[in-house]
């Protein structure tokens, strides 16, 4: 196992051997809602969400639609796109969370032993930007994965996050084919997070894998050429939250990170964000990266950028990478 760390200006990085406790804020009053793409009563057809698996959603962004801050969405194992529900073909399609929700991933569904059975190594739960049109070929790293024909029509980012705060937390799903090849607007969030893009937000990512994300732009050969750059193959942070005058930090517990790519930051990435005073801050604890490219290679895992002061902490974490962890202004 190695860490490279280069540390310059006003960005901290810190390592730790010691996990603290977590602390999960629930809502008393939460609705839970389900969805299982699998349902055997009246198949084919959604129902309310509301009650127990027969009842439940076909889709996750009926839920996500149907939610109110503080409720919780339990999904069955299966592959769900975010175009499920309006099976249009839009690149810009993308789970949108932007409220307080506890997002469970994992459970067997309707049919299982009992209503909370749950183990997200065996159910599979899968959030994939391959809208299947056609389906993506093998995930290689020649560059030629941005223009692929298989890849080019996937969801540009899988999981978008927008200002939400403490107590948000999406547990046991594996995140995956999320390809921003191409530029999709002029928002501050550019060509950001394949799997994952939170911006402004404060949150947990426990037990999730993110994989086969793909954040470039066909043509370039460094990062930077010609004035851009892209970041955050896997999952990218910008931004925060304050609570009591306090900047608090966006968890990744328990995760995987694997075959992602980015310019820099193939695994993850974390740039500052705006008000200037809400710094970027990232806890990552027992988690694993491997296998993630960029064409800088000291950047393939985790890049920290930006000259404004994020901060990363990193607890009981392996990189298999020898050059895995960069820090620039």
């Amino acid at each position: 196992m190695y860490f490279r760390f280069i540390h310059f200006l006003k960005i901290t990085v810190r390592v730790c051997a010691i996990l603290g406790a977590m602390m999960i804020a629930t809502a008393s009053q939460a609705t839970v809602y389900f969805v299982d793409q699998n349902k055997t009563t009246d198949p084919g057809v959604s129902g309310s969400g509301l009650g127990d698996w027969s009842q439940a959603f076909m889709t996750f962004e009926e839920a996500l639609l149907s939610a109110s801050a503080g409720d919780t969405i339990r999904i069955a194992e299966g592959t769900y796109t975010p175009n499920d529900l309006f099976r249009t073909f839009d690149q810009t399609q993308t789970y949108l969370i932007d409220k307080t929700l506890i997002i469970l991933g994992g459970y067997e569904g309707e049919g299982g032993l009992s209503l909370l059975n749950r183990d997200p190594k065996v159910f599979l739960t899968i959030l994939s930007g391959d809208f299947q049109n056609p389906p993506d070929s093998a995930f290689t790293f020649d560059r030629d994965y941005l223009t692929d024909p298989s890849r080019v029509d996937n969801a540009f980012t899988v999981v978008t996050v927008l200002e939400v705060t403490d107590g948000t937390r999406i547990e046991g799903f594996i995140i995956e084919r999320g390809n921003r090849g191409t530029y999709s607007g002029s928002n501050a969030s550019g060509y950001r997070g394949g799997g994952m893009l939170i911006d402004d937000s404060q949150m947990d990512v426990v037990n999730c894998t993110f994989r086969f994300n793909a954040v470039g732009i066909p043509g370039l050969d460094s990062p930077g050429e010609n004035g851009v750059t892209s970041d955050g193959g896997g999952a990218s942070v910008r931004g925060g939250k304050k609570v009591a005058n306090i900047t608090r930090y966006t968890r990744f517990i328990n995760c995987t990170f694997h075959d992602n790519f980015a310019a820099r930051g193939g695994g993850l990435s974390l740039v500052d964000g705006s008000p200037t005073d809400v710094t970027t801050q990232v806890k990552v604890v027992n988690s694993l990266f491997y296998d993630n490219q960029a064409l800088e290679m000291s950047e393939a895992d985790i890049l920290v950028t930006d000259g404004c002061g994020p901060t990363i902490v990193i607890c009981n974490s392996i990189f298999r990478s020898e050059l895995a962890l960069s820090i620039f202004e």
